[in-house]
């Protein structure tokens, strides 16, 4: 899965020119925390709420109270954005994304091409709303997971669900939380009914079933 397949495309975006108070007066009817900077479609910087309370008025709590000081207020966006954004291209890998915005500690990227031309916006909201479909949720049936023993386990254990009228809706193959734990922990979502047949059959493939439940 690509940025670019997640990412966010009708974006809000203000202009280094615009005044601070109206970038905080558009976060708040917007209910947004961060707006990109832009000129035409060139990415200039980010203006987060943390950024407008650092330069608002002392002892300011809320970007409203920009209304209280009309000089602090009327200075523009370009004065106090951040300039280099941390950003990523629309065709890097999903998890890179995430690696990112764990790495620098920030909530969400601005999607550029050519390094320079804002194209959308990836944000932690869009990881989760990627890893729920990834594991099939809002479908119905059952969610398992087996911890795999041998290199073949999850393919003998997708033969096992096939051959009991069980169709994939989502998997996602991972470590085992346990550092000293060298087997792979698969989470699969199914269409139907996991029955002691079936798990039977998984046991005997070398697969551990750690968890069985209804979606």
């Amino acid at each position: 899965m690509l940025v670019s397949d997640w990412m966010s495309r009708d974006l809000i975006t203000v202009t280094p020119e615009m005044e601070v108070r109206e970038a905080a007066r558009l976060m708040a009817e917007k209910g947004i925390r961060r707006l990109p900077v832009v000129k035409g479609n060139e990415l200039l910087g980010f203006i987060t709420i943390g950024d407008i309370r650092e330069a608002g008025p002392a002892g300011s709590t809320s970007v409203i109270d920009w209304d209280a000081r009309e000089e602090a207020g009327s200075q523009s966006v370009g004065r106090i954005m951040s300039t280099q954004p941390v950003n990523i291209g629309p065709d890097a890998p999903l998890e890179d994304a995430a690696e990112l915005m764990r790495k620098h500690k920030v909530g969400s990227l601005p999607v550029v091409r050519d390094g320079k031309m804002l194209v959308g916006i990836i944000t932690q909201a869009d990881m989760m709303r990627a890893l729920e479909i990834l594991l099939g949720r809002g479908n119905t049936g059952t969610r398992l997971s087996l911890r795999l023993k041998g290199q073949d386990s999850l393919t003998k254990a997708l033969v096992i669900l096939r051959d009991h009228g069980l169709q994939l809706q989502g998997l996602v193959l991972s470590p085992t939380p346990k550092s000293s734990d060298t087997r792979r922990l698969a989470t699969l979502r199914v269409d139907g009914e996991v029955t002691g047949a079936v798990t039977d059959a998984l046991l005997a493939a070398d697969c551990d079933i750690v968890d069985v439940r209804k979606a």
